[in-house]
This record gives structure tokens, C-alpha cells and sequence, in this order.
């Protein structure tokens, strides 16, 4: 065997450890950054840039919010247990039979404070764990990919301007971890792999639901390609048991622990304001940072979706033979579906408000998927001008209407895009520099968000 096969050889094999590496290194370089900006002299130089949220109670109890340029916090236990990692600490500790916010608690599933009280971590350990489970869950992704795409190009998923969610107290990691899996099982054919991560998943945050109908929606598509009534009820009734199950072992847990009803979970949401509504405009998000991530996402990411998937749907009416889709076109399409029935769950029960949209779409596989996808697909000159369009219509209109050009998530989202949608365009050492100086930026970013999560001024929950 030749020199140059054997080298190949040697670094595919290594290259899910060089991957996890990377991806580790990223997690460490953004605590790092935040340590750095707790001192004054590398705060100095930054402060009239990154500022800190100050807070204070009124008379009547109002927390107000302020920017002060001031270095950050420092980094405790205790600080990490604010916002939703609250009500996760305390069935962590006492299984759904606290004294405070009993009912409001069963609004969240048990397989991650179930994890959490088994390690016995702390509050910030229990981050570095989660941050680690989320590098385990991007293997998962690059297995999907295998061959296909390039060490380099998984950077782009460390651009993605909400990685700081992986680094708390909160569901999104484990969530992470098994949905890849579980996408993993459905491209390498694999159901007990496929069914184990659904089930975990389904137990750990509540997406039944939505899970449920992506599912339909796709096997409805499925089928109208296929013209196989028989094979689209059986693939539907066995995507549909492991998510079933997880749903079961949640509703046993909680029965157990205390919860009046079966299906209490569902009555829990009422404590959040979730419940059933028509949308309501015009819509608000109560952060700055929000509104910089989730209204240029909505317009350059959901409307095309949404198109895709109707085109989708037109198409496969009118395909004449009988072809099934292709596993990756297959969960291209769950994809698309996830990231526009998260949209559509906000807009028809949060009342017109979008809090927490952005997490539940950049936060998920189905998202790292449809960016490494997209990023592999060629399409033609038109359509690139089309999306590039769009693209600066929506910067124009966000800056101008919609988002704070303070908060720095629309400038990540709109990098991304560019070196998603035109890396073809752009010379490959200007490219490798625009994706060096966007993992940077996100790190940045990153510790930022991070800071204001420990200052529970926390603000995309």
C-alpha cells in the first residue's frame, strides 16, 4: 500500500476525534472568553461594546433591565440555577413533590433532571457535561455526513448564534444527542437505534406532538411518491411507537411522583400561557438578542421552508412513478417540517409572542442537518440570486423594523447564510478566513449570552 492511500486512510479514522476535539475546544475558548471579560483590564478595551445587564426590583416587584459596561460575572454554582434550570434543579431534588411551583413543574419532562440527580453534579459541572453531550450528539451528525462533507465545514454548526443553550442547565443537549441518533438510525436504516433515540427524546422535552405530525406530514408526502398505502401506514406506525412509549414513561414517572392526571403535562403548559389561540400581531419578543436571531431566521429561513415543503408536496401529486424518497431526501423533508411546525406551535399558543423560537429551531439537529444538506447541494445561478435577495431584503427590513442592530445574532445569521448559500462563489482562502472570523465572533457571543444567563437576566428562554 502506497504512502498517500495509507495517510488518507489514517486521517479518516481519526477524524470523528478530531471533530470532537474541535467541537470541545469551542465549548472551552467560550468560558475562557467569559473568564477573560471578569477582569478589568481585558473588559476595559470591549466595554463600549459588550456591555453587562444590570437589573433592579421596583416597589411593586418589577425587575427592570439595563446595560452598564461593566466586566462580567463570575462564574458559581448557584448562579446557574436561574430561569428553567430552576424548575429542572428542583425535580432534580425532590421529583415533582416540591413545595414551590409543584404544578407549573409538570410542564417539563424527568429524563434530564433524572440524569442530573444520577451524576451528582453541580450547578456549573452539570454544564461542562451538557456541553459535552452535545459534542457526542454532533458525531451522530457527522456519521450522517460521512464522506460527504468536509472536517472544515462542520465550523459552520459552531457559527450557528445560539451554541450558548448547550452550555446550561437545560434540555437542549440531551434533546441533541438522542434526535441525532435517532436520525442517524432512519439514514443508516437502523431501527433499534432509531427507536432508542426517539424514545429518550420523547422523554426529555415535550415534542410529541410535533414529532407526531412531521412524521405524518412526511409518510403523507412519502406515500404520494410511493403510491404504497401499505409501506407508508407501516413506516408511520413504526416511527410513531418509540415517541408513544417515551410519552408512556413520562406519564408513569409523573403519575408516580405525584400528578393528578395521565395527561397533566398538557394542563401544565396553561401555567406558562400556552394554551390554543389565534396569532396575535403584532409579533414581540421581550429581548433585544431575541429579536436579532428569531425575525431575520423567519424571514430568510421559515418562508422557504414553508415554499419547499408546499413544492414538495405539488410534486410528489404529480410524480408518475413509483419512487420513494431517498433516506436523506427523507429526512431532509422531517427537517423542514420540525423547523416550520415550531413556528407554527409559537404563533397558534404563545398569542403573538416568539420568546424561546429561536433555540427551538437553531438548537436542534434537524437544523445542523438542513445546514450541512444545503451547504452540499448545487442549485442554479437564478435561485442563488433569488435567496441572495431575500436575504438582503430581510437584513434591510430587520435593522430597520424588526431587530436591534445591538443585538450581534443577526450578523451571525446572516454570515452563516452567506457562506452557506454562496461558498461557491467566494475564494477558498477568503472562505476558510470568513469561517475562522465567524467561530470567533460566536464565541464572543456566546460568553456573552452566557453572562446574562448567570445574571438570570436571561433572555431566550
Amino acid at each position: 500500500m502506497s504512502l498517500k492511500p495509507l495517510m488518507k486512510t489514517t486521517a479518516n479514522r481519526f477524524t470523528p476525534f478530531i471533530l470532537l476535539v474541535i467541537f470541545i475546544a469551542f465549548g472551552i475558548m467560550s468560558f475562557l472568553c467569559h473568564y477573560a471579560l471578569q477582569h478589568e483590564r481585558f473588559y476595559r478595551p470591549v466595554s463600549s461594546v459588550i456591555k453587562t445587564y444590570q437589573q433592579a426590583t421596583d416597589e411593586n416587584g418589577n425587575k427592570n433591565l439595563w446595560l452598564e459596561s461593566v466586566p462580567f460575572t463570575e462564574i458559581t454554582p448557584e448562579k446557574n440555577i436561574v430561569w428553567d434550570a430552576a424548575h429542572y434543579n428542583r425535580i432534580r431534588e425532590h421529583l415533582y413533590m416540591s413545595d414551590v411551583d409543584r404544578w407549573s413543574n409538570y410542564a417539563f419532562f424527568p429524563l434530564f433532571p433524572l440524569i442530573w440527580r444520577a451524576t451528582g453534579l453541580n450547578g456549573f459541572q452539570i454544564c461542562l457535561f451538557n456541553w459535552l453531550v452535545f459534542c457526542l450528539g454532533m458525531l451522530f451528525i457527522y456519521f450522517i455526513f460521512k464522506d460527504k462533507v468536509k472536517i472544515w465545514q462542520y465550523l459552520l454548526v459552531l457559527c450557528i448564534p445560539m451554541s450558548v443553550v448547550y452550555m446550561m442547565p437545560y434540555t437542549e443537549s440531551l434533546f441533541f444527542l438522542f434526535v441525532a441518533a435517532g436520525l442517524y438510525g432512519i439514514v443508516k436504516n437502523n431501527y433499534p437505534v432509531y427507536f432508542i433515540g426517539f424514545f429518550l427524546a420523547s422523554m426529555t422535552r415535550s415534542s410529541a406532538a410535533l414529532f407526531i405530525t412531521v412524521f405524518l406530514c412526511a409518510e403523507i408526502i412519502n406515500f404520494f411518491y410511493a403510491r404504497n398505502i401499505k409501506s407508508s401506514a407501516v413506516n408511520f406506525a413504526k416511527r410513531l411507537l418509540p415517541i408513544v412509549a417515551g410519552v408512556a414513561a413520562v406519564m408513569i414517572i409523573q403519575k408516580l411522583n405525584g400528578s393528578p392526571r395521565w395527561f397533566f403535562f398538557i394542563e401544565a403548559q396553561k401555567f406558562w400561557g400556552k394554551y390554543l389561540s389565534l396569532p396575535v400581531l403584532p409579533f414581540s419578543d421581550w429581548s433585544e438578542e431575541g429579536q436579532s436571531i428569531t425575525n431575520p431566521f423567519l424571514l430568510m429561513y421559515f418562508l422557504p421552508c414553508v415554499v419547499i415543503i408546499i413544492r414538495e408536496f405539488f410534486k410528489s401529486l404529480k410524480q408518475k412513478d413509483k419512487t420513494p424518497l431517498s433516506v436523506q431526501e427523507y429526512v431532509r423533508l422531517l427537517s423542514l417540517l420540525y423547523l416550520a411546525g415550531n413556528v407554527f406551535i409559537a404563533l397558534l399558543t404563545q398569542h403573538g409572542s416568539l420568546n424561546s423560537l429561536a433555540r427551538y429551531m437553531l438548537c436542534t439537529p434537524f437544523f445542523e442537518f438542513l445546514l450541512l444538506d444545503t451547504y452540499l447541494r448545487d442549485r442554479n445561478k437564478i435561485w442563488q440570486l433569488v435567496y441572495l435577495l431575500i436575504g438582503l431584503a430581510a437584513m434591510i427590513i430587520c435593522l430597520r423594523h424588526f431587530s436591534h442592530p445591538n443585538g450581534m445574532g443577526i450578523y451571525l445569521v446572516m454570515l452563516v447564510s452567506l457562506l452557506v448559500f454562496f461558498h461557491r462563489y467566494i475564494p477558498e482562502k477568503l472562505l476558510y478566513t470568513l469561517i475562522i472570523l465567524a467561530v470567533l465572533f460566536n464565541t464572543v457571543w456566546t460568553s456573552y449570552l452566557y453572562n446574562c444567563f448567570l445574571l438570570n437576566a436571561w433572555i431566550f428562554t
